[in-house]
């Protein structure tokens, strides 16, 4: 009995384990993400014979970025057949897609209102990206993950209120401390140098 229990706790820890590992894997690809997008910003700036004022439009990279992730999507199709135990990939897009359709068409005013927000958020954080740098932008991606989760104790139509815990606030209060030690510097001279 002793030997199934810890067995069942080592077999909970693999998955927490492989979980936090993925966490970290997505984390990866949105850093890659978007360093790719600044340094394509970055050498469009540095092209010869660029007319006066003339610069990549984040339309253009966030397009490009939209088919390569539809690329790989429809790439994935066949791993996902294959990882699911006893689906084949014909079935999966034989029951899947019927389901998905009318599932979709149901949440038609929830779907046009989930594209708005996300059309919207990509073209803003394009555009402070090729402003700023993929560094700034994750470290308030950082930030946002405690200001999310307070944002979801409130009672929110359609959602109702998450649990209120208190380490969202004490995340948060290291998130804050943890930026305001990295960026210490950078606020000492923007100070220390004379308002225009």
């Amino acid at each position: 009995a002793a030997t199934a229990a810890a067995t069942a706790v080592a077999a909970a820890s693999a998955v927490r384990l492989s979980d936090c590992l993925g966490l970290f894997g997505a984390y990866a690809f949105i850093a890659l993400s978007l360093s790719l997008k600044e340094v394509a910003f970055k050498k469009f700036d540095q092209l010869e014979g660029l007319a006066e004022g003339e610069c990549l439009k984040a339309e253009v990279v966030n397009f490009g970025t939209a088919l390569w992730q539809g690329l790989g999507l429809a790439l994935l199709w066949p791993l996902a057949a294959a990882t699911t135990p006893s689906v084949s990939a014909p079935m999966v897009a034989r029951e899947y897609f019927p389901a998905a359709i009318s599932t979709l068409r149901g949440a038609a005013p929830l779907l046009a209102t989930y594209l708005a927000v996300n059309l919207g958020y990509t073209a803003v954080t394009t555009s402070v990206l090729k402003r700023l740098s993929a560094v700034v932008l994750l470290l308030t991606n950082v930030l946002n993950v405690p200001l999310v989760s307070l944002f979801f104790c409130l009672d929110l139509p359609l959602l109702g209120a998450a649990p209120f815990r208190w380490s969202f606030v004490a995340g948060l209060s290291v998130i804050i401390l943890g930026l305001l030690t990295y960026n210490h510097r950078s606020f000492r001279r923007a100070s220390a140098s004379p308002s225009s």
